[in-house]
């Protein structure tokens, strides 16, 4: 194992490890859930003349605070991961790569963000009420018959798993060219599986007819001499002329180089 796959793995521990400090961030402030209906034998008229007035500020504090929260979370996510990235599938003495379009980190970006829309209880309503913020999160499980806390707990816990999870298998999804060989990462395993350009026995072009657009873009499958395959087809579609064209330049690069011509 090579330095640069090393840091490959690392960097998905650095990952996963930040996604749980993200997610305990926000469920470590919403305290346990607990059911209010059997806890405490509340008066329901003295919890509205204290509480109605909140519940309108809580939905402002969402679509004017917790909603702009959300999405500079998933926009400096995606800004970063597009950076990172760019540099991170192109270790040094790759010549071309092959990757996924930044706009793909928008995905995971939105699970990451989700959260935040959670935000407003575990922080703003903690620091408002203080001690009487168990409370006002039972007297939101009496009015509407669900324990928020315990459903904002699921929902960060899921959306954090989630948004790891597809992070982690975007990274590992490229593949790099050097004057010598083609590596390959795959999102279901880890670690870059090398291929000698001059065990390529053969490079074919095919065309895919898509159709949302309603026409046909080139597909490249190479073959190497062992039935190994590399193609593609297995990635998402495009029709952005500068993609196709990266496409082009990355397998005729590959033919150039093992001199197989492109059938």
């Amino acid at each position: 194992m090579n330095g640069f796959e090393v840091f490959m793995q690392f960097l998905g521990v650095i990952i996963t490890i930040g996604s749980f400090v993200y997610a305990a961030v926000f469920l470590w402030p919403l305290g346990r859930p607990r059911s209010a209906r059997t806890a405490i034998p509340y008066d329901m008229q003295a919890l509205r003349r204290k509480y109605a007035k909140y519940q309108k500020v809580d939905s402002l504090l969402t679509l004017f605070v917790a909603l702009p929260m959300a999405v500079a979370v998933a926009w400096g996510f995606v800004e970063s991961m597009a950076a990172l990235s760019y540099w991170y599938w192109r270790p040094e003495g790759t010549v071309l790569a092959k990757t996924m379009n930044w706009g793909i980190w928008i995905i995971p970006s939105i699970f990451y963000a989700i959260p935040v829309l959670g935000a407003r209880a575990a922080f703003f309503w903690r620091l408002w009420f203080r001690k009487d913020f168990a409370e006002w999160m039972d007297y939101g499980v009496l009015t509407s018959g669900i324990d928020l806390r315990a459903a904002m707990r699921m929902l960060i816990v899921v959306c954090v798993l989630v948004a790891t999870l597809i992070t982690l298998g975007l990274l590992n999804s490229a593949s790099r060219v050097t004057p010598q060989s083609l590596f390959v990462r795959s999102a279901v395993r880890f670690g870059e599986r090398q291929y000698a350009l001059d065990r390529i026995s053969e490079i074919r072009r095919t065309k895919t007819f898509i159709a949302a657009v309603g026409r046909e873009i080139p597909d490249y499958t190479i073959t190497f001499k062992d039935g190994a395959t590399w193609s593609t087809q297995g990635w998402p579609k495009e029709v952005n002329p500068a993609v196709l064209e990266a496409d082009r330049e990355f397998v005729e690069y590959i033919s150039r180089q093992s001199s197989v011509p492109i059938q």
